[in-house]
């Protein structure tokens, strides 16, 4: 879908609006985005979260940042800080109706090819964030899982190899994927023990192309990423959908949102963009 730019169709628009409006209660939208100001697109997360949902916006620190200037800056922190307040404002009223909106920031000082440390980054946040580890709902395998691939991967002496022209790469949030899951795609699929495999293949084939590039050699890291990874995700979704009864089947929703659209207004009304 595209947004044609100034006053023209805005199909990549209407396809988000439509997402974060309809999405039944308790489903979770997850949505990272490297410039997040738009008062629009949080007052439609807010009203997920009032409907019963959980909303997770997620914006990144200055330092993490690809698109850093003061004016981007700024109006994040002005729509971030009204989200924070309306939730807490509106807290029992989000809260009665099994809802959730949270704001979190992306900030770190990982470089970008430091895969055990992302792994281990996410086994220590689960640990001091307690409303976190209950929403993903992990199975103890799985994060016992990934405790392992963050052991194996530094006895394997892995080096953080990405390439950066000038200076420490530290990763920045350029991610405009969101996530879109019903209560039943959700709870089902990411509580099933099959998850293990499949992150450990995800961490696996990332740490396989950041080797790749260390010693020069050229990879398709998108298909060998897909020939070892999608296989995996199919089976979990599969052996979830076969458990299922007809009725909680039609309910499995997902849907993945990637593009070039930012959670700002000039993405939503004027530029041209796509999805």
């Amino acid at each position: 879908m595209h947004n044609e730019v100034g006053y023209r169709a805005k199909r990549v628009s209407v396809l988000k609006a439509t997402l974060y409006a309809l999405m039944p209660s308790g489903s979770v939208i997850k949505a990272p985005d490297s410039i997040w100001g738009s008062e629009l697109w949080g007052s439609m997360m807010l009203g997920h979260a009032l409907r019963g949902g959980r909303s997770l916006v997620i914006a990144p620190a200055i330092a993490n940042a690809p698109s850093a200037g003061w004016p981007q800056m700024s109006r994040a922190q002005e729509t971030l800080t009204r989200l924070v307040v309306a939730g807490e404002l509106l807290g029992p009223e989000i809260e009665r109706d099994g809802g959730l909106l949270k704001v979190g920031l992306y900030s770190t000082e990982l470089d970008v090819g430091d895969i055990p440390g992302r792994i281990a980054a996410l086994l220590t946040t689960f640990d001091s964030t307690p409303w976190l580890k209950e929403l993903y709902g992990f199975a103890p395998a799985v994060l016992s899982g990934l405790a392992e691939e963050r052991d194996e991967l530094t006895v394997e002496g892995f080096e953080r190899s990405y390439p950066a022209a000038q200076g420490t790469p530290t990763a920045k949030l350029h991610m405009k994927a969101h996530a879109y899951f019903s209560r039943e795609a959700w709870t089902q699929i990411l509580s099933s023990p099959g998850l293990e495999p499949l992150l450990r293949g995800h961490y696996e084939e990332l740490a396989a192309a950041n080797r790749a590039l260390a010693t020069g050699h050229e990879r398709d890291n998108l298909g060998r990423y897909s020939e070892r990874v999608r296989p995996l995700a199919a089976s979990v979704v599969r052996a979830v959908s076969e458990r299922l009864t007809p009725g909680e089947r039609a309910r499995l929703v997902m849907f993945l949102a990637v593009g070039s659209a930012n959670q700002n207004n000039r993405s939503f009304a004027l530029d041209g963009e796509v999805a």
